[in-house]
């Protein structure tokens, strides 16, 4: 099993990481905890941290099958200024975005389109748990679908991983890939 370990700049790092582990960027303490703790339950093991300062070091050195930032992280920067920051990084741009925020999701909405972050997955706070994972989910089905041609190179007749398609086709209730 892996276990987290808190660094001195307030890091949480996974031992033992799994290919499936998220970034979470959350400034306040508790709630960082509880969805950490929310995620490794939900077998999704991940690195967390309290601002975009430090999740900009994070990335630099790892890429996450997926990053859940909040909105309002009390600092200078917003996750949306995070999120656009990987947007502009080739090696970062294809990594599932998850946007979380207590402030009306519509203008939330139009500050990511503002930014050209349309495709970033937008939860409203609170959520439930099963919310999120659909909104994982979805956000893991836009980001493939950002990324990859819908046919294959080799056979511009077939399509894609099929399977992969349908789930993503199939919406609620898909719970990801494990």
């Amino acid at each position: 099993m892996a276990s987290a370990v808190t660094t001195q700049s307030g890091i949480e790092k996974l031992h033992g990481r799994h290919p499936s582990d998220v970034l979470l960027v959350e400034d306040d303490d508790l709630v960082r905890y509880a969805l950490r703790r929310l995620l490794v339950s939900n077998h999704r093991p991940c690195l967390a941290t309290g601002s975009v300062e430090e999740a900009q070091q994070l990335l630099a050195a790892h890429e996450p099958s997926l990053v859940l930032t909040d909105f309002n992280l009390g600092g200078r920067w917003t996750g949306i200024d995070l999120l656009a920051w990987m947007r502009r990084s080739p090696r970062l741009q294809g990594i599932p975005m998850v946007l979380m925020t207590g402030d009306d999701p519509e203008e939330i909405r139009e500050r990511l389109v503002a930014e050209g972050l349309n495709g970033v997955a937008l939860i409203a706070k609170p959520f439930e748990p099963a919310e999120l994972m659909e909104t994982f989910s979805r956000a893991t089905c836009d980001a493939e679908r950002r990324a990859a041609p819908p046919f294959s190179a080799q056979d511009p007749q077939r399509p894609l991983d099929p399977a992969r398609q349908a789930a993503c086709r199939a919406g609620p209730g898909f719970q990801g890939w494990h």
